[in-house]
């Protein structure tokens, strides 16, 4: 309903009208949302710009559209914020679009950029490649450069093994933890044949755990972790 305003006051509510929009909030709307790679397995989304200060909390609606594909799909059904970042795995690229759920809304963002999610680097021979969920933030600890080589310096030191047989792979930022990927190389004097008995992602998930939530990680906590290679034992042809 609408009322006018003059010197003499206010007018009667008119007649309903139904949902619209007003000023360039419409146009504004179908701009695309920014979209990038943060690692080889998740992405960022934001959209802000499309978001009014009065609806800045709304909830939205995301797809994505696989290149080569005619099929959005649903990447989330509902989110009450203009941003994500997602698990999210698309190496021959994707787009993303997004929408209000207001009542009579149906038009979509257009679609973004195609973005690509670059292949993982590959493991090293005989190395053992460990994936950690890290329940701290990227809002309250930015995995940057000097982060990353502490994060290396205080689990060499707490394992008692050399640094140089720690290698981060890729940190993913998530909404609300990250997820490290790093490689455990075999020490410089073992043989190939020696690589599993000399691993130290055997010496148990809880010191590697206490390792990280008590010494690097700011007071977060270790929600999981778990080895992700196949390793070969070449002197007892036995397959872990």
């Amino acid at each position: 309903r609408l009322i006018a305003f003059n010197r003499a006051g206010g007018s009667a509510p008119s007649a309903e009208v139904g949902p619209f929009l007003t000023g360039t909030t419409a146009e504004r709307m179908r701009t695309p949302p920014d979209a990038w790679a943060t690692s080889s397995a998740s992405i960022a989304l934001g959209w802000s710009q499309l978001a009014a200060p009065c609806r800045s909390a709304g909830p939205w609606r995301v797809m994505y559209l696989p290149s080569g594909s005619d099929t959005w799909r649903v990447l989330e059904r509902q989110i009450s914020v203009p941003r994500l970042r997602r698990p999210f795995e698309c190496p021959a690229g994707c787009s993303f679009k997004v929408m209000p759920i207001i009542d009579g809304w149906t038009l979509w963002s257009n679609p973004s950029p195609v973005v690509s999610t670059a292949p993982m680097a590959p493991l090293q021979r005989h190395a053992v490649r460990v994936s950690l969920s890290l329940a701290v933030s990227p809002d309250d600890m930015p995995f940057d450069p000097q982060t990353r080589d502490a994060f290396c310096d205080g689990l060499a030191s707490v394992l008692g093994t050399e640094r140089s047989r720690f290698l981060l792979v890729e940190a993913r930022p998530l909404d609300s933890s990250w997820t490290v990927v790093l490689d455990i190389v075999p020490p410089p004097a073992a043989k190939p044949q020696f690589a599993l008995e000399n691993r130290p992602a055997d010496r148990s998930a809880t010191t590697l755990a206490e390792a990280l939530a008590g010494n690097f990680i700011g007071g977060g906590a270790l929600l999981s972790a778990c080895v992700t290679c196949r390793l070969l034992n070449l002197s007892h042809g036995v397959q872990r």
